[in-house]
């Protein structure tokens, strides 16, 4: 895929459109494995989609940020690597019922499932699938860590974080790069320790929690909902002892870190305590915010 420049994100888009079609075509009757992949590849295209909308809106920011453009660039491509492998897949299905005839029975169309994506990411990983779980289930995880890598890009670029988004791209374009050098039997690893020089990148392995790369089994919701509650600790309000003084939010277990919007909790009160209606005539606040005996009394 000939990507130049930012504005060819519509390119990968398009193509990502056109190849969730075809598979939805072709995955008619198949495994629920793959019904399930096909839902995690329309979170990437919306994803994908997301980032477009920000460089249209936002990116004049980065105009005279030229390594910060070369770094998106260069995850743009990557994602387009990823969506022509599930091209390759969807091509190379499509070749095989035509050569065989869709087989009926289950384990031969899971068989032919699996052969398509061998075929499909040959030239991307080196990983000989013995299952079609197996295949699945890495595919998977390649598609949720690269749509993790373009929220977080997302983020920074609406919150006009350029020095984080510079050192996020670092990362995730390393990361990128040491999952295509790895065999098969190694991305869970790689996806637990990926990200692991701050609590940004910190993620849990493959699970149902949410937090981290889905199992198999996980239906994962759209990349554009994010959770509301946790905040990147670059973005977070910092407390000067001041009783007046935003409140730092409570730094959040790094194992289990998803990006999240900025949201500023109020400043006077706990906000995971106190219960909006109420109107006490004297709120004591939480000895997160103050130090001990300190309150704050209401006319």
């Amino acid at each position: 895929m000939f990507i130049q420049g930012l504005g060819d994100a519509w390119v990968i888009i398009q193509i990502a459109t056109k190849v969730i079609q075809v598979l939805r075509h072709a995955a008619k009757n198949s495994p629920k494995e793959v019904t399930d992949l096909i839902e995690e590849a329309e979170n990437f295209r919306t994803c994908l989609d997301h980032v477009k909308s920000v460089i249209d809106n936002d990116g004049a920011i980065l105009k005279p940020h030229d390594e910060i453009k070369r770094g998106l660039l260069q995850v743009l491509k990557r994602c387009g690597e990823l969506v022509e492998s599930l091209q390759n897949t969807a091509s190379s299905y499509e070749s095989i019922v035509k050569n065989e005839g869709d087989a009926s029975d289950g384990d031969a169309k899971r068989k032919q499932w699996l052969t398509a994506f061998d075929k499909g990411y040959r030239g991307f990983l080196r990983i000989k699938w013995t299952t079609l779980e197996a295949a699945v289930k890495d595919v998977r995880m390649l598609l949720q860590q690269h749509m993790t890598a373009l929220q977080m890009i997302i983020q920074s670029l609406e919150a006009e974080q350029l020095n984080q988004m510079q050192s996020i791209m670092r990362e995730a374009l390393q990361v990128m790069e040491q999952m295509r050098e790895e065999t098969g039997g190694k991305l869970d690893q790689i996806i637990k320790n990926g990200f692991n020089t701050g609590p940004v990148w910190s993620m849990s392995p493959a699970s149902d929690s949410g937090y981290g790369p889905p199992s198999p089994q996980t239906k994962v919701s759209s990349p554009s909902i994010v959770s509301p509650n946790i905040i990147s600790p670059s973005l977070a309000p910092h407390h000067n002892g001041s009783a007046n003084a935003p409140p730092r939010e409570p730094t959040p277990d790094p194992s289990r870190l998803s990006p999240g919007p900025l949201k500023l909790p109020s400043p006077l009160i706990d906000p995971f305590e106190f219960e909006f209606g109420d109107n006490p005539p004297d709120l004591t606040l939480h000895p997160k915010f103050l130090t001990e005996g300190s309150s704050i009394n209401f006319p």
